[in-house]
């Protein structure tokens, strides 16, 4: 195909004759052999066809193809002649001939039509422009001859469609090739795997600052030739890739100096954020993406311009960088080099204007565990472009002049292992804890402070009842201005505390008044769980109220149905908050909504008068299906606390041992839902004879005449109800007195 494209192309694209000699020549060295003398009669029949049809004009293709061919092969295009066996032969064989042909050529015909769809003529400039500028025509020229290929390529096909309709011929592509099952990536040998993810995710440029130029928006339109489509083939090769593209490229990451999220230039730049942090992402927030904990070489640039800060800013460190540590500490690096700016590289930048180093690298001492810490001035090379540079500078002087103590004692910091007490991540635990109270998720979500705010900035929440604010309009009633809930209040100023000066024992303080707080409202739900567990498990056995072998349309049990609705209606009420006067008054004027608000997430008003309603009209199958539904939901939210609970000193260094707290997580709470199909285990103690008569072999062939396994499964439990006659297993006791001690216990296990 590619010689005839070249053959066509020295002919001009508006002179049909030569392009009918051209598509001639080009057909029968495809469908015959030149030296053979057998086809001289098929070749006339196409020459004929091929010819009449290029010089066909436009509008005048009703003609059929059929009647250009020669009175002898009108048979096989359908005419009524009678059938000549050796004429049929002769068209078998050129319609074996033919059929390859065709695919082939619509085959290219795909593929030039790829080819050009890909060009881009002018790169969206007029025909003017690329006349006046020389820069373009060698790309228009070349655009012209593919365009002209393409055309001829579709005259070809054309031709070759109309060739084949008298005979039948069905038009298909080329066979797909057949796939070798052990051609894979799989069965490759581990170095020629690590070898060709080397050739995929491997790129040296990830750890340049020219991959976050402003000139690609800080590298959100930036392409650094990656395949990372390739970690979804597979695990293993997930886990195999996930080494390479993380353990081997070094990633840069320039903060520049804010004091505050910031979002031109954004507050952090690197490839892996490109899009969270960058002009086009959602947060300036990097410390939650998980891709940063993988990564094993980190390259930092920072400033320590602190031209802008306020007197308050200027005694804390950027928050860009501090937010960078946070983030590095999440997982394991084995190197990270910290590049600082030199003096006198930006422009109208003087000494005064340079913050403490100490000050400025606090954050690091926050860093664990790392093999090769490296802390140096940048390169020239290494001074991102949203910095501007003084071009008249005459020397660079280094920020780590006379920091000899400082470098080595973050050096020793960072290589160690001492224990460390991060604040952030002591806050994300117990603002977990603290919105598992609250069931309503837009309230929750509200319960996490969005905003940097300083310790003093914080208002103390109003717990009188003095001036209460009542809207017309519901909102939030917990955050309402300056009368804010006192948890929210506290998770603010604790916020506060460790995201902008990790100030850990002022967190600590405000950690135990939160907890303080929750505890009241954790007892009551806690107390009220108990009670309605026991409630259960008493009823949950053989005859019981909740016997998953019984009966529910019983009616010997109205007692149980009025004692489990007030079970009910107390787990209900003790997960509403326990607020000051002045929210639960915003709250009441607003009843209503606030009261379908949270329908959903409870078991509410409804679904309460659901129940007795049922009760009323004695549909016990219904009560309990709804009861226990009920009962299901509510235990779960009181699960999610419990498991809040047991996370909430997670990172308190144990050996520390300053909680300041003396609140106990309850690591021993079960954190399973009731099971409702299954009897609780009799436990109770059998007496000396019945103990006696069981190990017997008339009690075990009495027992296990009722189940092969000799249980009484029907009963669903392991064992005899104390309240049960004895005497049906035909055993008797002489004096009818029991062991008052030395009983026995038997159960499922």
């Amino acid at each position: 195909m590619d010689g005839r494209g070249r053959d066509m192309e020295k002919q001009p694209l508006h002179d049909k004759h030569s392009l009918a000699k051209d598509m001639t020549n080009h057909i029968s060295s495809i469908l015959f052999d030149d030296k053979s003398s057998e086809d001289s009669d098929a070749r006339s029949v196409i020459h004929s066809v091929v010819e009449e049809a290029a010089l066909e004009e436009p509008g005048s293709t009703e003609q059929s193809t059929k009647d250009l061919l020669p009175r002898d092969t009108h048979a096989a295009a359908g005419d009524d002649i009678p059938n000549d066996p050796n004429q049929e032969e002769g068209n078998m064989e050129l319609q074996a001939k033919i059929a390859p042909a065709i695919g082939e050529d619509l085959y290219e015909y795909r593929v030039a039509n790829e080819d050009l769809s890909s060009i881009d003529l002018a790169n969206g400039m007029t025909d003017e422009s690329l006349s006046d500028t020389n820069e373009f025509d060698g790309q228009f020229e070349d655009s012209l001859r593919e365009i002209e290929r393409v055309t001829k390529l579709s005259n070809d096909l054309a031709q070759l469609i109309r060739l084949a309709g008298p005979f039948n011929i069905e038009l298909s592509p080329p066979p797909v090739p057949q796939v070798n099952p052990e051609a894979c990536l799989d069965g490759a040998p581990p170095d020629v795997r690590m070898l060709i993810y080397r050739y995929l995710l491997v790129n040296p440029d990830l750890g340049e600052v020219t991959s976050i130029s402003k000139h690609e928006q800080y590298g959100a339109t930036a392409s650094y030739g990656l395949s990372p489509a390739i970690l979804v083939v597979n695990k293993k090769i997930h886990g195999e890739a996930m080494s390479i593209l993380y353990g081997l490229n070094t990633f840069v990451m320039a903060c520049s100096p804010c004091s505050e999220p910031s979002g031109s230039p954004p507050a952090i730049l690197s490839p892996l954020t490109r899009f969270i942090s960058g002009p086009y992402g959602s947060s300036s927030s990097i410390y939650g993406e998980a891709s940063i904990s993988h990564v094993k070489k980190w390259k930092v640039i920072i400033s320590v311009d602190v031209r802008g800060f306020s007197a308050k800013e200027l005694v804390r460190p950027s928050w860009s960088f501090w937010e960078a540590c946070r983030a590095l500490s999440r997982g394991s690096p084995r190197l990270v080099e910290i590049a600082l700016i030199p003096k006198g590289v930006e422009l109208n930048v003087f000494e005064s204007d340079y913050q403490s180093l100490e000050i400025a690298l606090q954050p690091l001492k926050i860093l664990r565990g790392i093999e090769n810490f490296v802390l140096r001035d940048t390169t020239p090379f290494e001074i991102p472009d949203f910095v501007d540079e003084d071009e008249n500078a005459l020397e660079f002087i280094s920020q780590l002049q006379d920091e000899t103590v400082l470098e080595v004692d973050l050096y020793n910091s960072a290589t160690s292992n001492n224990p460390v007490e991060r604040g952030f991540e002591m806050f994300n635990e117990l603002l977990i804890y603290a919105q598992a109270f609250e069931r309503s998720p837009m309230f929750r979500q509200a319960m996490s402070p969005i905003c940097d705010e300083r310790y003093g900035d914080v208002p103390e929440p109003a717990l009188s009842g003095d001036d209460l604010h009542l809207y017309h309009q519901p909102s939030n009633p917990f955050q309402i201005d300056d009368l804010v809930h006192p948890i929210e209040a506290a998770l603010r100023r604790a916020k506060a505390l460790v995201r902008n000066e990790e100030d850990i024992p002022a967190f600590k303080n405000e950690r135990d008044f939160i907890l303080q707080y929750l505890e009241r409202q954790f007892r009551n739900i806690s107390a009220a769980h108990d009670g309605m567990l026991e409630f259960v498990k008493d009823e949950k056995v053989d005859d019981g109220f909740f016997d998953c072998a019984g009966d529910p349309d019983q009616g010997d049990t109205w007692p149980q149905y009025y004692t489990a609705m007030v079970l009910l209606e107390d787990y209900e009420a003790s997960f509403q908050r326990e607020s000051p006067l002045h929210i639960r008054a915003s709250m009441h004027e607003h009843k209503k909504y606030y009261e379908r608000l949270y329908e959903d997430f409870g078991v509410g008003k409804i679904q309460m008068e659901g129940l007795n309603m049922a009760i009323d009209k004695q549909n016990y199958a219904g009560f309990h299906a709804k009861f226990k539904s009920a009962v299901d939901k509510l235990d779960g939210q009181f699960l999610d606390i419990c498991r809040a609970r047991k996370s909430l000193f997670k990172w308190d260094p144990e050996t520390l041992d300053d909680r300041r707290c003396d609140i106990h997580p309850q690591l021993y709470r079960s954190e399973e839902l009731i099971v409702w199909d299954v009897n609780e285990p009799n436990l109770t103690p059998l007496t000396y004879e019945q103990h006696r008569w069981i190990s017997s072999d008339q009690g075990d062939d009495a027992i296990g005449s009722q189940s092969g396994d000799g249980w009484d499964h029907s009963r669903c439990s392991a064992g005899f109800n104390a309240d049960d006659d004895f005497d049906q297993y035909g055993a008797t006791d002489e004096d009818g007195a029991q062991s008052e001690e030395g009983g026995s216990y038997l159960s499922s296990d």
